[in-house]
């Protein structure tokens, strides 16, 4: 029976180029709406603490993995000029993917606090990938400006950010390597790696809607 099963699981996740005996539990801004942090803690908290029990099965290993909805990436300035945007881009972090990256040059962002309510945003440090940094000329060291418009009665988003470093992947092929399954590195080319304590402090204290996906 096991035979069987394993057999059968390896043949779906050939297709779907997951590895076997994987458990997935995503959840998709664009498809229903972005939530708070708060709406995303009760089932972070369940997979992280309950969810090994609750299948029955030992678990392997746990990755999360939680990104902003689209913002407008500017050079650092006073004022947005909107014939400057440089790119659209996202906020996100993964639990445990500096372990599975190369960075080469700069390095790893610190963790940011939220300053007190009412403040002016500080600068928050960013990872970048080579590619968006060869796209756009990011320089590490510099500073940008991420940009929402006002929607919905909720002021517009501005944060400034500092590149502290530009990133590889330490290995592109999902075959070798289980982190990569579920997303390919190119993924997130586009994407602003972050601290989870920078995700969950200065970000959701700012974005009034931070997790777009997770």
């Amino acid at each position: 029976n096991y035979n069987l099963l394993n057999a059968a699981l390896t043949k779906a996740s050939a297709q779907s180029r997951r590895p076997p005996f994987n458990f997935i539990f995503h959840y998709v801004g664009s498809w229903h709406v972005p939530i708070t942090a708060d709406q995303y803690a009760p089932a972070d908290t369940f997979l992280r603490e309950q969810v090994a029990g609750v299948v029955g099965l030992p678990s392997l290993g746990l990755t999360r993995y939680v990104s902003t909805d689209n913002l407008q990436l500017y050079p650092a300035s006073d004022k947005i000029v909107r014939s400057q945007r440089l790119d659209l881009v996202k906020l996100a972090f993964g639990s445990g993917i500096f372990d599975h990256i190369q960075v080469v040059e700069g390095q790893i962002p610190s963790p940011s606090d939220a300053g007190p309510a009412g403040t002016e945003s500080a600068p928050i440090e960013v990872l970048v990938s080579l590619a968006l940094a060869n796209d756009v000329g990011l320089q590490v060291g510099q500073a940008y400006q991420l940009y929402k418009p006002a929607a919905g009665g909720d002021a517009p988003y501005l944060q400034p950010v500092r590149v502290s470093g530009i990133w590889v992947p330490l290995d592109a092929t999902p075959q070798d390597d289980d982190f990569w399954a579920f997303y390919a590195p190119a993924s997130f080319d586009k994407k602003l790696l972050i601290p989870e304590s920078t995700f969950f402090g200065p970000v959701a204290a700012s974005l009034p809607l931070p997790v777009n996906e997770a």
